[in-house]
C-alpha cells in the first residue's frame, strides 16, 4: 500500500493511503494567489515526488457604479444607493467601478453608456468617461467579465442643460410710484430651471415654479415693478436647476423726476479686445467720449477715466489700474507720450449724475493694442561720407533710438557692427564667424574686407567707435553696417565711406 503526502501553501500537509490508481481531493484556499503543490508517493521499495502550480483568483461578488461630473462642485454620487442623479450635459461624466474581485487578473469591464456608445476598459483601468450628445435620461450598464463568468449592474442618470449667461437690464433710474420695466435674458435657460428676482424692497418674483412658467424657446422675460421710496436698491437675481446655479446683484436708483442713465461711448477705439485699435506710445494721444444725458433730477454730470492692462473685467481678477499723469476727470483723456506699456489696454469711462442719491452712473469701455515702437538705426554723417586716411574716423550710431522710450536711452538695445569693401558681400552666417578688430588690420591681405579677413562682423558693441589713422586703405570705399536689436525688433543702417589721401572737407550725403 502506497502513501501520498501533499504539501500545500504555508506548509500545510496531509497524508493519504490509497489502493486505487487515482485519488481526488478538494482543498479550499482562503486567499487569492499562486500556490505550489508538492506530491510525494512512496512505498517500502520506492519514492517519487511531483510539483505543480495552482493559481487561485477571487471572483467578484458585487459591482458598484459611481459617477461624477467634471464640472466643479456640481454633482457626484454613488449610484449603488442612489439612481437618477442629474449632471450638466455640457461636461463629461466619469464612471468609476468598485468591485471585490482580483484586479490583477484577466478581467475586462464593458461600459454601455445608454446612448449606443460602448467602452472597453482593462482590469487596471476601471473607469470610463463619456460626453452625452443631448439632455435626457440614460441607463448606464457596466459588465465585468472574467474566465469564470461575468457580473453586471446598471444605473440611471439624467443629463440636463445648465443655466448660463443670465443678465438683467432695466429702463431705470425710475421715478418713485411709477413702473420700472426689467428684462432678464440668458444664453441658455437650462432644463427645469427656476429664476428668482429679489427687488431689494422686500418684494420678490419667481419664474419656472409652476405659476410664472418660462417658454424654453424664448431668450428673455420682461416684467414690471413699482418702487415707493427714494433709495438705492440692490436687486438680487438667482437662476438655478439641478446641475447649475447663477447669482448676481444689480443696482437701481429711484428719483423724483424723470431721469435716464447717461449713455456714454468712447470714440475712436475698439469696442472689444478683438477689435482693439493699434496704438503707438511715442506721441501724445487724445481719446474722446460722447455722452447723451437726459436727467431732470440731476444738477451735474461728472466723469472719470481709468486705464487697465489687459482687461476691465469687474471680477476679483480685475487688472491693476495703470496710473498716468493726466487729468482723468474730463470728457476726453489725454495720454502723454511713453505712459502706456505694450500690450492690450482697456479704457474705462464713467459718467455719473450728481443727485441726492449719488448712484446714477454708467460705464463705457474701449480697447487699445499698444504695439512696440520701431527701432531706428542711424550713423552720423548719412549714407555716404568722405574721410581722410590721415585722420581718425569716428563711427557714431548714438542717435539711434527706440521709439518706445525717450531719445538717448539705449536700455535693452544691442549694437552690432559689420564692415566690407564696396564690391564685396557679407557671407551667409557672418555672425557665426569670430568678430575682428580694425586694430589688427592686414591691409595687403588678398582676402580684403575691412581688416584683411574678408567681410566680417566687428568686435565693437558700443554706439560709438573710432578708426585709427592709416587703418583704412586710401582710394578705397568701405561699407559700414549698423544693426540694432531689442526684444524681437531690429533696425539696420549702412554708411558708405570713401577714403582719400590728404585732408578733404567734410562731405556727407544723408
Amino acid at each position: 500500500m502506497a502513501k501520498l503526502r501533499f504539501s500545500l501553501f504555508k506548509g500545510k500537509k496531509f497524508v493519504s493511503q490509497y489502493k486505487n490508481e487515482f485519488l481526488i481531493f478538494i482543498y479550499r484556499y482562503s486567499t487569492a494567489g499562486v500556490y505550489k503543490i508538492a506530491v510525494n508517493v512512496s512505498n517500502l521499495v520506492s519514492n517519487m515526488s511531483k510539483e505543480s502550480t495552482v493559481t487561485v483568483i477571487k471572483v467578484a461578488t458585487f459591482l458598484i457604479i459611481n459617477a461624477k461630473s467634471s464640472a466643479d462642485a456640481l454633482s457626484s454620487g454613488s449610484f449603488s444607493s442612489k439612481s437618477g442623479d442629474a449632471f450638466p450635459f455640457e461636461f463629461p461624466v466619469l464612471f468609476e467601478v468598485e468591485q471585490d474581485g482580483d484586479p490583477n487578473r484577466d478581467v475586462s469591464f464593458y461600459f454601455y453608456f445608454g446612448d449606443g456608445s460602448i467602452f472597453n476598459a482593462t482590469s487596471t483601468e476601471v473607469s470610463g468617461t463619456h460626453t452625452y450628445p443631448s439632455t435626457g435620461e440614460y441607463t448606464v450598464t457596466v459588465t465585468l467579465k472574467h474566465k469564470f463568468g461575468e457580473l453586471t449592474n446598471s444605473t440611471r442618470i439624467t443629463m440636463k442643460e445648465s443655466v448660463t449667461g443670465l443678465k438683467i437690464s432695466d429702463d431705470a433710474p425710475t421715478v418713485v410710484n411709477e413702473v420700472t420695466t426689467f428684462t432678464v435674458t440668458w444664453d441658455t435657460l437650462g432644463t427645469d430651471s427656476f429664476i428668482e428676482i429679489n427687488f431689494g424692497d422686500r418684494e420678490k418674483i419667481h419664474f419656472g415654479d409652476g405659476v410664472n412658467n418660462v417658454d424654453s424657446s424664448s431668450q428673455n422675460i420682461t416684467f414690471g415693478h413699482i418702487y415707493t421710496d427714494l433709495n438705492v436698491f440692490d436687486i438680487e437675481v438667482k437662476g438655478w436647476n439641478d446641475v447649475s446655479s447663477m447669482r448676481f446683484t444689480h443696482r437701481i436708483v429711484t428719483v423724483e423726476e424723470e431721469c435716464r442713465y447717461p449713455d456714454p461711448l468712447i470714440l475712436g477705439v475698439g469696442p472689444d479686445p478683438q477689435r482693439a485699435l493699434n496704438f503707438t506710445k511715442g506721441k501724445e494721444n487724445i481719446v474722446y467720449a460722447r455722452i447723451v444725458i437726459n436727467c431732470k433730477a440731476s444738477y451735474e454730470t461728472v466723469f472719470q477715466w481709468k486705464v487697465y492692462l489687459h482687461t476691465c473685467d469687474d471680477s476679483e481678477n480685475k487688472s491693476t489700474p495703470i496710473m498716468i499723469n493726466t487729468d482723468i476727470n474730463k470728457a476726453s483723456l489725454t495720454i502723454p507720450p511713453y505712459s502706456l506699456p505694450n500690450g492690450a489696454i482697456c479704457l474705462e469711462f464713467q459718467a455719473k449724475m450728481r443727485y441726492v442719491i449719488d448712484a446714477i452712473e454708467t460705464y463705457a469701455y474701449g480697447y487699445l493694442n499698444v504695439l512696440p515702437g520701431k527701432l531706428r538705426a542711424v550713423i552720423l554723417g548719412g549714407n555716404v561720407r568722405t574721410v581722410s586716411s590721415q585722420r581718425p574716423t569716428t563711427i557714431d550710431g548714438s542717435v539711434s533710438e527706440d521709439s518706445d522710450i525717450k531719445g538717448g536711452n539705449f536700455s535693452g538695445i544691442q549694437f552690432y557692427w559689420f564692415c566690407r569693401r564696396l564690391n564685396e558681400s557679407f557671407p551667409q552666417g557672418v555672425e557665426e564667424l569670430p568678430p575682428v578688430s580694425l586694430e589688427n588690420s592686414s591691409l595687403n591681405s588678398a582676402v580684403k574686407g575691412c581688416e584683411g579677413s574678408g567681410p566680417r562682423m566687428l568686435n565693437y558693441s558700443t554706439s560709438v567707435w573710432r578708426i585709427s589713422p592709416g587703418a583704412l586703405t586710401e582710394n578705397e570705399m568701405y561699407v559700414v553696417k549698423l544693426v540694432i536689436r531689442k526684444d524681437v525688433r531690429e533696425a539696420i543702417f549702412e554708411q558708405t565711406i570713401q577714403v582719400v589721401q590728404g585732408v578733404p572737407p567734410d562731405v556727407a550725403i544723408g
